[in-house]
């Protein structure tokens, strides 16, 4: 029987409510570069997040079954770009689908 996974999870222990309620800024940072760790390495895009709290911040990921919504995933980790470039005067590079 083949198995197809469409959806999955993890809680992420460095991305405590103490890191968002002191810095800010590099708790937005450390999401912006997991997901696009999660983007390149299993399709995975954000289905939810969860509040930060003190053992950490827990993230459900759906997998990019198309072209298309790994597009919208990447448009949608661009406008988190723009807001953290925005809101705490960051020059993170947006990013762009790279086709073989």
């Amino acid at each position: 029987m083949d198995c197809i996974c469409i959806e999955y999870g993890a809680r992420y222990s460095k991305l405590t409510k103490e890191l968002l309620d002191t810095k800010p800024d590099i708790y937005y940072r450390a999401l912006i570069a997991l997901r696009i760790k999660e983007l390149e390495s299993h399709s995975g895009y954000i289905k939810k997040i969860d509040k930060a709290k003190k053992n950490g911040t827990k993230i459900k990921f759906s997998v990019a079954s198309s072209k298309e919504e790994a597009l919208k995933a990447i448009d949608d980790i661009n406008k988190s770009i723009k807001e953290v470039n925005s809101k705490f005067n960051k020059k993170i590079s947006t990013i762009s689908l790279v086709e073989d």
